[in-house]
């Protein structure tokens, strides 16, 4: 909540409320939503209560975990061009690291969220995010539209026909949100010139172990595979923490 000073905070229950009153949050920043957390489902449900009780029809909102650390842009002027050609192997470490990890406060991110916005609307997309690796060699095109957007940090618009099926994927809400988006509207958009740190695959939290989310998340997944034909590809783990499904591009 410190990272967005300004947001909305959305929480279950009024003793997760209280909790945070206690460490010190305005209260007027936060909204009990009283949606289910068991079964799984409750970020999907935070989502949808969110756009229909605090956006208008077609407007945007912006979405943030609470475990996200901070937010990093490419350097100007850099970041005005569509394609850096950065995967050509060229750039040394410390240059590309000065290039490509600017950290940046939320505030400054807005500009580039508003540009966005409009570059979405164009093309017909409605759901949007920022890219979740640091390394330059996949951040070299500004732009990409056939991606897995993360669920860490994200933007979605207020589109009432977008149907919510919370029993999609309980452990993989940002995946079945990405192929939801692309079954509809035929594109998403991703800015991999923007970055978001966050905790992945944590031990602690609603979801349990680590072992858990992976079983889990793994279920989802073949699921969406089934809901979503074609959307996307089955390939092996690399490792127990990498869920085996990629979109196809």
């Amino acid at each position: 909540h410190e990272l967005v000073p300004e947001a909305w905070i959305l929480l279950h229950t009024n003793k997760e409320k209280q909790r945070y009153i206690k460490a010190g949050v305005d209260p007027k920043r936060i909204w009990v939503t009283n949606q289910p957390i068991h079964p799984g489902s409750g970020k999907s449900r935070q989502i949808q209560w969110a756009l229909q009780n605090l956006t208008s029809p077609n407007e945007w909102a912006f979405f943030c975990d609470d475990n996200v650390k901070h937010f990093e842009k490419v350097a100007e002027p850099w970041y005005q061009s569509e394609d850096l050609h950065s995967n050509d192997g060229s750039l040394k470490p410390k240059v590309w690291h000065e290039r490509y990890r600017v950290p940046i406060e939320f505030e400054d991110l807005i500009p580039a969220l508003e540009e966005d916005q409009d570059k979405a609307e164009s093309i017909g997309a409605n759901y949007w995010g920022m890219s979740t690796t640091p390394n330059f060699f996949f951040r070299s095109k500004k732009h990409s539209t056939i991606v897995l957007i993360s669920g860490k940090a994200f933007m979605m618009r207020n589109t009432p026909g977008l149907p919510f099926n919370h029993n999609a994927a309980i452990a993989a809400e940002d995946t079945w949100l990405t192929l939801e988006h692309l079954y509809q509207y035929g594109t998403v958009l991703r800015n991999n010139y923007l970055y978001v740190e966050a905790e992945y695959w944590q031990d602690k939290g609603g979801f349990g172990s680590t072992q858990r989310r992976v079983k889990s998340r793994t279920r989802d997944l073949k699921n969406l595979l089934r809901l979503f034909p074609g959307l996307a590809t089955e390939t092996p783990p690399k490792t127990m923490a990498t869920p085996p499904l990629s979109l196809k591009l």
